[in-house]
């Protein structure tokens, strides 16, 4: 298809094992911003399949991550791209990931959801895990986010515009 065809090698840039330099990433991330068209209604349902589990749209998804329901209004395409491709770029506090490595030796890492003098309660993308204080060997907040890396790698191209798409129009009713 004519569209993947030219996000493709945009995308190889960015998702490349071999690093690539901050200017060759800057411009394909700045290529993929002004490459128009993708379907929001097939983004949609790419969000809904990827996304949902930790981000909420209106009233749909969940809280682990950033509220995406104006998106297209707080970020730039450049930004929601950069998001997509290196969750690390920017992050809110909020959202810094947690390891804990218990007595046992287990390291359990993801987003601090709560926490009490009993028990520590973390998301790790794919379930949220209780530990007991009292099995808790270390803690630390790491500085990168919550978001799991390499997500774009997952989709095709066509899968990346369209979640591009859907997301750059969602802005606030008026």
């Amino acid at each position: 298809d004519k569209k993947a065809a030219e996000i493709q090698p945009h995308l190889a840039v960015l998702i490349n094992k071999d690093p690539r330099s901050d200017e060759e990433r800057n411009k394909a991330m700045t290529a993929l911003a002004d490459i128009k068209g993708g379907s929001p209604e097939s983004g949609r349902q790419v969000f809904r399949r990827v996304c949902i589990n930790c981000h909420k749209v209106g009233s749909e998804g969940a809280d682990f991550g950033p509220d995406m329901t104006a998106v297209g209004q707080r970020m730039t395409p450049y930004k929601i791209i950069e998001s997509i491709i290196d969750p690390n770029a920017e992050i809110d506090e909020k959202y810094l990931s947690t390891v804990v490595i218990t007595n046992d030796g287990r390291s359990i890492t993801g987003l601090l959801v709560k926490e009490s003098p009993e028990e520590v309660v973390i998301f790790d993308g794919k379930e949220t895990k209780t530990i007991p204080v009292s099995e808790i060997d270390e803690r630390a907040k790491l500085r990168q986010s919550s978001m799991p890396e390499g997500l774009a790698a997952t989709l095709s191209p066509n899968e990346f515009l369209d979640v591009v798409t859907y997301l750059r129009q969602l802005k606030p009713a008026r």
